[in-house]
């Protein structure tokens, strides 16, 4: 189901707010809306029903001069419900491990900049900034035609950075998209920012642990999700523990039952964003050193979607092989 922000006609001519309402106006009439706010609206709709064999239960009702077949029962008026997500990349000069990363070039081009251009290549229809903390940072990325917001120095986390940086932006949710993961695909970032159409204040990634030796690194956190897709538990620990392998299992047994690598993307409903540099650092958060087990601890839900794409971070000098690897001859 796609989320539209307005309805097209056959002519690709949009309808204007007014004829939208009135159309709104007789669906309510003939009893099948109910109460709907018409005031401030956004609306679902769903195009080319036959031809993509999408199959309805009841009240099809066409628009008029319109190419939607539209369901009742999704044609609902939802004061909040969200914009398109904008995308922010928080990205720090220094690195521990890699200092200035983010500035080292790969065949001729900053770290950085190699992200930008995939981000934008794969998905040009999130708007995109940067959420920097030192002026040759902004440098790079205004000289390659990339928006760059200045933020303080002294930030605990990627996500206090980025929610002072959609204070300026004013985005209704943000995608995090990490500034040393040049190679993030398109089909992640739309399930990041679809993960956040429930009541999840978060949405992130995992995949299927295939290694035994993956499974017990504790730089590869683990996730246990629960039926519904929402995070359980976050672990450096191999999680779920095997007892009656005492906790020692092989490639055979990571086929037969799914464990998951988390992926370190995610998107953030923006009231989240705003509250979670007030919440107190959680107990866990603090044993196992990640960020999301405060939040989980504060009671906000996190959607993990499953993803069969990994994602190459470059988190140390040996990590830019295995990039250039993937690039192009």
């Amino acid at each position: 189901m796609l989320a539209a922000h307005a309805v097209v006609t056959e002519d690709d001519e949009p309808l204007v707010a007014g004829e939208v309402v009135e159309v709104l106006r007789d669906l309510r009439h003939r009893d099948v809306l109910g109460t709907v706010d018409l005031a401030n609206f956004q609306f679902i709709g769903i195009p080319n029903i036959q031809q993509d064999h999408i199959s309805l239960l009841e009240h099809f009702i066409r628009i008029t001069r319109t190419d939607f077949l539209v369901h009742a029962s999704s044609f609902v008026m939802m004061t909040g419900m969200s914009k398109t997500p904008s995308i922010i990349v928080p990205a720090r000069l220094a690195s521990t491990r890699f200092p200035q990363k983010l500035l080292h070039e790969v065949q001729g081009k900053p770290i950085l900049i190699w992200t930008a251009e995939r981000i934008r290549a794969v998905a040009p229809e999130f708007p995109l900034y940067f959420a920097v903390d030192d002026v040759s940072l902004v440098r790079c990325l205004e000289s390659a035609g990339y928006a760059a917001i200045m933020t303080r120095v002294d930030h605990a986390s990627g996500t206090d950075r980025l929610a002072e940086a959609n204070a300026a932006v004013g985005a209704d949710a943000v995608i995090n998209v990490q500034g040393d993961e040049p190679l993030v695909t398109g089909e992640q970032i739309r399930q990041l920012a679809a993960g956040l159409a429930g009541d999840a204040a978060m949405s992130t990634l995992a995949i299927p642990f295939e290694r035994p030796e993956d499974f017990f690194n504790p730089n590869q956190v683990k996730v246990v999700r629960d039926r519904q897709g929402y995070a359980l538990f976050f672990s450096r620990s191999a999680i779920p523990y095997a007892r009656d392998f005492a906790g020692q299992v092989d490639a055979e047994w990571l086929r037969a039952n799914r464990c998951y690598r988390h992926l370190g993307l995610y998107a953030y409903d923006a009231s989240f964003l705003r509250a979670f540099s007030s919440l107190d650092a959680g107990f866990h958060e603090q044993i196992e050193k990640l960020e999301q087990l405060r939040a989980m601890e504060h009671g906000y839900r996190i959607q993990v979607g499953i993803t069969d794409q990994p994602t190459i971070g470059i988190d140390a000098p040996e990590d830019i092989a295995a990039f250039e690897a993937c690039l192009p001859a």
